[in-house]
């Protein structure tokens, strides 16, 4: 509001005039705005997890998500595509409070999910208005991200992997393009967990390269994930 106060929930119209710097005014533009604060810190905590390799280390993440007022819940784990993979609540009539979930990795079947990233999505509603809010956590040894994602040859990259289990020994980057043979660098760790190195892709062919990163994890356990994508 003009006085910084939080709105009560409900419907309302924003109307918005441009003015030039000779001081004409625009013909008036409205929006129609849904103000619903019934949902809150929908997060995950680790944001990654590794179930797969079935150790100590990394086995599962807490999903949760604060109602401040009575709302009717549907609460789904899905990939990133929207898929569902698992429902925890649908269309169900909760309290005001605070929710949460151990996850496993594990599917409405109860088998383990393929690695990849995945949603934590809660649509909350009170019958007239309605918020969605999701967060991503990734299901794999390690988060990596490529600096560009559509790469080409002779460009340098910053390739960045973030363990999702404590790591023994040394963290390397195995690249691989069409028609060469695959080579290798090590990644400097630069905070807990994250190693980073710069690369610059040789002359190949087009096609698709991949990146893959691996280590022993801190029982010296082979770990490793691999991005695929398009080489310019």
């Amino acid at each position: 509001s003009n006085a910084g106060a939080i709105v009560p929930d409900g419907l309302y119209i924003v109307r918005i005039v441009a003015r030039d710097a000779a001081r004409n005014y625009s013909r008036s533009q409205e929006r129609t705005i849904a103000v619903y604060g019934a949902l809150s810190k929908v997060v995950a905590s680790p944001i990654r997890f590794y179930p797969h390799d079935r150790d100590r280390f990394a086995p599962s993440t807490k999903l949760s998500f604060t109602l401040l007022r009575p709302a009717t819940v549907t609460w789904q784990l899905t990939r990133s595509d929207g898929t569902p993979v698992r429902t925890q609540y649908a269309n169900a009539a909760l309290a005001a409070g605070a929710y949460s979930l151990t996850w496993d990795g594990t599917g409405a079947d109860g088998k383990l999910l393929p690695v990849g990233r995945y949603l934590s999505a809660v649509r909350a509603t009170n019958g007239q208005l309605s918020v969605l809010q999701r967060t991503s956590v990734d299901v794999n040894a390690f988060s990596v991200v490529v600096s560009d994602t559509t790469p080409a040859r002779g460009q340098t990259l910053t390739v960045t992997a973030t363990s999702a289990e404590p790591l023994s020994g040394n963290v390397y980057l195995h690249v691989t393009q069409p028609g060469l043979a695959r080579w290798s660098v090590r990644l400097v760790g630069i905070g807990t967990l994250t190693y980073r190195a710069t690369v610059t892709l040789p002359a190949s062919s087009a096609g698709l390269t991949s990146f893959r990163v691996s280590a022993l994890d801190g029982d010296g356990r082979f770990q490793a994930t691999t991005l695929v994508l398009p080489l310019q």
